[in-house]
Parts: C-alpha cells; sequence; structure tokens
C-alpha cells in the first residue's frame, strides 16, 4: 500500500470481517510494521461488548509493534428506548412534525399501530435484528461520527506529514442480515463522502462490501 486506507465495519459482521482482515495483515511480517501508517479504523457497533472485542483484538494482532489508530462508536450510549430517541430527535426540530407523523406511521410503529419497540433489556444489547434501530441511531449520532473522521485524517495527516496524500481508499463493511449494519451503514457512508468533501482536498475512491442474508 501506498496510502492510508480507511476501513468503516458496522454492525458485528463488519467487526468480525475487519478483524479477521486485520490478523491477515499482521501476519504479513512486511505489512506489519507499516500498519501505524496506513490502516485506520472507524468501528461502529450497538454492542459495546463487541467494540471491545475489537479493540482487543488489533492490540493482539499488532504485538510489540504500535497498533492502528482506531476510532469507535458506540451508537446506542446512553439509550435503552428507541421510541424515546425518535420523540427526541423530532421534539428538537419543531417545524418537523410532519416528517415525525410520515416516521410514525410507516417505520416507527409495530404491526399493531403501536409505539415501536425492542423487547431487549437495554439498546446496548444490540439492535436485535431491527434495521431501524441502527438507522435511527445513526442518523442521531451522525455529526459525532463526523467529528471521528475528521479526528482520523488529521492523524492521517500527522502520521504522513512528509508526502502529499493525493488519495485515500475508503471501503464500508456490513451486513444486511441483522440491524445495526444493515440500518446504519448508508447514512455513514454519506457522512464521510460529505466530510472528505468538504474538509480536506483528497480524491476518496469508496468501495462498500455489504453481505446478504445468504452468507449467513
Amino acid at each position: 500500500m501506498t496510502h492510508p486506507v480507511l476501513l468503516v465495519g458496522v454492525g458485528g459482521a463488519g467487526l468480525n470481517t475487519l478483524a479477521a482482515f486485520n490478523r491477515q495483515l499482521a501476519a504479513n511480517p512486511d505489512m506489519l510494521p507499516r500498519m501505524e501508517d496506513e490502516i485506520y479504523y472507524l468501528v461502529v457497533d450497538t454492542e459495546d461488548c463487541a467494540l471491545d472485542h475489537f479493540m482487543e483484538s488489533v492490540a493482539q494482532d499488532a504485538g510489540t509493534f504500535p497498533r492502528p489508530f482506531v476510532r469507535r462508536v458506540h451508537l446506542s450510549d446512553g439509550f435503552d428506548s428507541l421510541h424515546d430517541l425518535v420523540h427526541l430527535t423530532f421534539d428538537r426540530q419543531i417545524n418537523n412534525r410532519v416528517g415525525f407523523e410520515r416516521l410514525c406511521e410507516h417505520w416507527w410503529v409495530n404491526a399493531d399501530g403501536k409505539p415501536f419497540s425492542r423487547d431487549i433489556h437495554s439498546l446496548n444489547d444490540g439492535s436485535g435484528a431491527y434495521p431501524q434501530v441502527g438507522y435511527g441511531l445513526a442518523w442521531y449520532q451522525l455529526n459525532q461520527i463526523g467529528e471521528y473522521i475528521k479526528d482520523i485524517v488529521d492523524r492521517m495527516l500527522h502520521r504522513n506529514a512528509d508526502v502529499q496524500l493525493p488519495n485515500v481508499d475508503v471501503f464500508v463493511v456490513a451486513g444486511l442480515a441483522g440491524g445495526t449494519g444493515r440500518g446504519a451503514w448508508a447514512p455513514i457512508a454519506l457522512k464521510i463522502k460529505e466530510v472528505f468533501k468538504h474538509c480536506w482536498n483528497m480524491n476518496v475512491r469508496s468501495t462498500g462490501i455489504l453481505f446478504d442474508a445468504g452468507v449467513f
């Protein structure tokens, strides 16, 4: 690799895929000492324990070498109820009552017409295979995700200060069989494109790697 690569894992399948990829990179003796400068991760999930596992895996793969830079996003941090999140988001936008009503009518109610909720103890346990959960949480966290992306690119520029960075490859990896990856990958990909376009004069080559339900 001759320029930095940003690898974005969304949801359980995304994180597991990137963890396996990182192990393969670290097994290459020529690549291992270069990973600090060339490999950057943004990992996003509703399960805090899955994010912890990814961080531990990357650290173990690196051994005594400096590890790649990782930014983690715990989408559901601070939220137990998706319905409360929807109200919080739309109540801040007084002129968007029509949008709120349409959302409730088409997506945020269950088959009985009642407010959508998950029968799990906490959203921190995951999205329960409901893409609505990942979608709503991703949109709510987009500004924070944008700040993390800026942080990653600043780190790229700092670590590669002696060379010009005309190109950055971005790979977004997610599964479409569950809830977090299926619901959150598109808003996050759009945010990445927006941040690179407005903040840096870089040519971003983006690729989406999406696993449909047949893979599982």
